[in-house]
């Protein structure tokens, strides 16, 4: 993230903060399915590590949880299949045109990764440079499209969360921003509180058929309402990394 900043944010300061650090040691530690020590916090389940991350807006959690995370996993992995979803498909593409177009430069230079891959500990050990036959670069044909694989035969899936997804199935499943504001905290209540539903019972029964065994989940959300889904997935005992701002 320090290292390729620039490139995603141009002109933009990166003021480096603890709880960046801490959101990428969680984001390590769920790609590997075991829960960075020192944290603190619940345990990963078996059959496939679940996280929940919660924060206001403005902290660059889908840059860190959206863009710049999937893009360290096919450094590791270009083999690995993606889901990603959010509220509603125009924001689920938008958050995957970041990682393709303002991303290009994680996934696609060799040339830059090559001192990140150098301090990392690989999750595929047989890696191998971007642009090879197994690397993880975009195919050509990819850039321009909602939905992209990878040369490695990996890839990447963007869709609204009520969406209807057939036929693709992932190593890993990103929902990020799972609510719309206003869908939440506008309206009457019987309503918000059945809208709360429909998402759980989507992200529990057809989103959860879409994974392969021992997939991990990672939900990146600001807190809306007690029932929305990061509030379900910390009662069932995900774990969770919460971090309320101070006004």
């Amino acid at each position: 993230v320090r290292y390729l900043w620039s490139e995603i944010e141009p002109g933009k300061l990166l003021v480096w903060a603890w709880y960046m650090q801490l959101i990428c040691d969680e984001l390590e530690g769920l790609a590997r399915g075991v829960a960075p020590p020192g944290h603190g916090g619940q345990e990963y389940q078996p059959g496939g590590a679940e996280l929940v991350v919660c924060l206001p807006p403005g902290h660059a959690k889908s840059r860190l949880c959206s863009v710049f995370f999937p893009a360290w996993l096919w450094i590791h992995a270009p083999h690995l299949g993606l889901l990603t979803l959010a509220n509603e498909g125009g924001l689920a593409s938008l958050l995957l045109r970041k990682a393709v177009d303002d991303g290009e430069a994680v996934i696609d230079s060799q040339r830059k990764a090559r001192p990140v891959i150098d301090g990392a500990v690989a999750v595929d050990q047989d890696w191998q440079p971007w642009g090879s036959k197994h690397g993880g670069t975009l195919a050509a044909d990819q850039k321009a499209k909602a939905s992209f694989i990878t040369e490695g035969g990996g890839g990447r899936g963007a869709f609204g969360i009520m969406a209807k997804i057939t036929g693709k199935r992932a190593e890993g499943m990103i929902v990020d921003d799972p609510h719309d504001a206003k869908e939440v905290l506008i309206g009457d209540p019987s309503r918000v509180a059945e809208r709360m539903r429909e998402t759980r019972i989507v992200y529990h029964g057809a989103l959860m058929s879409r994974l392969n065994k021992g997939a991990w989940r990672l939900v990146v959300a600001q807190r809306l309402h007690v029932a929305d889904l990061a509030g379900d997935l910390i009662k069932r005992g995900a774990r969770v990394v919460c971090l309320p701002i101070h006004f």
